[in-house]
């Protein structure tokens, strides 16, 4: 008990670190948030919008194959907030679309993007996009499609989500991508924390912060040349 405030981040949908905090009468802020969060300060990325607004970038491009490559499947099976709420928005947003949405987890690492590419090519031969919330992942991702001889844009799109434009600028191409509000997230949590602890009223504060699209050099409309490469064309099927 000599905590003034705890600050919770990895928050999962049932995390029983808030009920242990509650129930010590911690002044406790979220950085993410469970799947009930009343009674609860937190501040969060609206990932809902985040993905709308990805796949809506992509879907104006002209692409209709789009697969979302998530954090592993531990981590989904887990709880883990941030990768069950994208694969829902996800699935939402392309049904809205009339488009099929599918999903291929990923642990965090580049040998597993190379694996999730190679999964997601024999399951959507035909995919001209990929969305992925993993940054470890995309770079082995990248470097697929490179193996493979697809080029980024020109067959295959990428959008990074909840990026920083550090990791975006390291990528070949610079990657298009959802920038992470990070710094204003943490800012948020801490001022509320602060408050909590110093003025000891209750007061309940609840903020979602949505990423920001960043359009770079990995994104672009499907064209030919991405036809030709996943078998498609006047002498390949339609």
């Amino acid at each position: 008990r000599i905590l003034d405030g705890a600050l919770l981040m990895e928050v999962q949908l049932h995390d029983p670190r808030v009920d242990v905090l509650r129930e010590a009468g911690v002044p406790t802020v979220l950085i993410g948030r469970t799947e009930d969060p009343t009674g609860l300060s937190y501040v969060d990325i609206d990932f809902d919008r985040t993905v709308r607004d990805a796949v809506e970038h992509l879907v104006g491009l002209g692409h209709r194959r789009i697969v979302y490559v998530n954090h592993s499947a531990d981590t989904i099976a887990e709880g883990y907030g941030p990768a069950l709420r994208t694969r829902d928005s996800f699935t939402a947003a392309m049904t809205e679309h009339g488009l099929t949405p599918l999903m291929i987890p990923a642990e965090d690492s580049a040998a597993s993007g190379r694996a999730a590419l190679a999964t997601a090519l024999r399951q959507a031969p035909d995919l001209t996009a990929v969305l992925a919330m993993n940054e470890s992942a995309v770079f082995g991702l990248l470097g697929e499609l490179s193996a493979r001889g697809l080029t980024v844009p020109g067959d295959v799109s990428v959008v990074s989500m909840v990026t920083s434009p550090q990791v975006a600028e390291l990528a070949t191409p610079a990657l298009t991508a959802m920038t992470s509000p990070g710094s204003a997230l943490g800012r948020i949590a801490v001022q509320t924390l602060l408050r909590h602890v110093e003025t000891g009223d209750g007061e309940i504060h609840q903020e979602l912060l949505p990423c920001v699209l960043e359009v770079r050099g990995s994104s672009g409309p499907p064209g030919r040349a991405g036809d030709i490469a996943h078998g498609r064309g006047p002498s390949g099927p339609e």
